[in-house]
């Protein structure tokens, strides 16, 4: 089973407003990630962090199966991930943060092809190194175990559960350029002026 938990119950400090939320062109930031993974996955569970915004969510947001309210007030994608993996426990699950407007279902497939029994999960790797585990795709009942651990151990970084991993398979960003040869795919907002940014950017949404 192809599933996608979908990151939303950060503060939000820099952009000022619940960035998942906030209308872009048209349409809440969260639901552009929302409609890239609808073809490629069976279910998609929206985690946040109150039940205020599980609500107001729930009213705004189309075509999400569950939504879940972060099991801890402690704020870390470590819990968001921990409370939508424990949900579902066993499958194969594409882990994306709520405003990630380039995001794509050819992206999302290609990441749920590479995750063969072999492997615990596909990440995406920088050449300098960096890694994206909000932009990758977990054997559910593994990660989870590896997120309990690393939470035991006060661990609330994502680093330390994918180091508890069996085998992880990094794959280059450069492998994502034949679907993307900008890497807009991996473009999250962090600030209002990153939106006029994209405005200005002569790509469909």
């Amino acid at each position: 089973m192809n599933l996608a938990v979908i990151l939303a119950g950060g503060s939000s400090k820099r952009f000022g407003e619940d960035k998942g939320a906030h209308v872009f062109l048209g349409k809440a930031l969260v639901q552009y990630v929302i409609d890239a993974c609808s073809p490629v996955v069976d279910e998609i569970a929206v985690v946040v962090k109150t039940t205020e915004q599980l609500e107001k969510y729930r009213k705004l947001i189309k075509r999400v199966d569950v939504f879940l309210r972060d099991k801890e007030r402690i704020e870390s994608p470590l819990i968001g991930l921990l409370t939508g993996f424990e949900h579902y426990r066993k499958g194969k699950a594409v882990v994306l943060p709520c405003d990630n407007p380039f995001v794509s279902s050819e992206a999302i497939e290609l990441m749920f092809n590479f995750l063969t029994s072999e492997f615990s999960a596909i990440i995406p790797r920088w050449p300098n190194g960096d890694i994206e585990p909000l932009f990758s795709v977990y054997d559910v009942s593994e990660m989870l175990s590896a997120v309990k651990k690393a939470y035991r151990f006060g661990k609330l970084d994502l680093r330390s559960p994918i180091k508890l991993l069996k085998k992880v398979l990094y794959v280059s960003t450069e492998v994502f350029k034949t679907l993307d040869p900008e890497l807009l795919l991996f473009t999250n907002i962090n600030e209002p002026s990153d939106l006029i940014r994209l405005k200005k950017l002569k790509r469909k949404f």
